[in-house]
C-alpha cells in the first residue's frame, strides 16, 4: 500500500513539473515543451547538435545517457526504421 502512495506522489510531482515548464528553448528558439520523453530526448539531442538532425545520427558521444534514445524512440524501433543506432565511424 505504501508503494501505491509513493507512485501517486511521483505522478503528482511529474504533473507539477510539466505544468511549470510550458516552453523550452532549443537553438535559441522558444518552443512548446514536448509531451513525451522521446520527444524531449530528441529535442535535447537536436539542441546539442546545433540544430542539425544529421549530426544527431552521427553523434560521437556514446557515453551520453541519452545516446541510445537520440532518435526519440527505443533503440530497437530506431534500428527497425533504418536508423544507425551505433556510433558513426569517421571517413578519415
Amino acid at each position: 500500500m505504501g508503494n501505491t502512495n509513493q507512485n501517486s506522489q511521483e505522478h503528482n510531482q511529474e504533473r507539477m513539473v510539466r505544468e511549470m515548464i510550458k516552453t523550452v528553448t532549443v537553438c535559441g528558439i522558444s518552443q512548446t515543451a514536448p509531451k513525451t520523453a522521446g520527444k524531449a530526448i530528441r529535442m535535447k539531442c537536436y539542441d546539442c547538435s546545433a540544430g542539425n538532425y544529421a549530426e544527431v545520427e552521427r553523434c560521437p558521444v556514446d557515453d551520453c545517457p541519452l545516446f541510445a534514445y537520440r532518435f526519440g524512440m527505443r533503440p530497437a524501433t530506431a534500428q527497425k526504421r533504418g536508423r544507425n543506432i551505433d556510433v558513426a565511424t569517421s571517413d578519415e
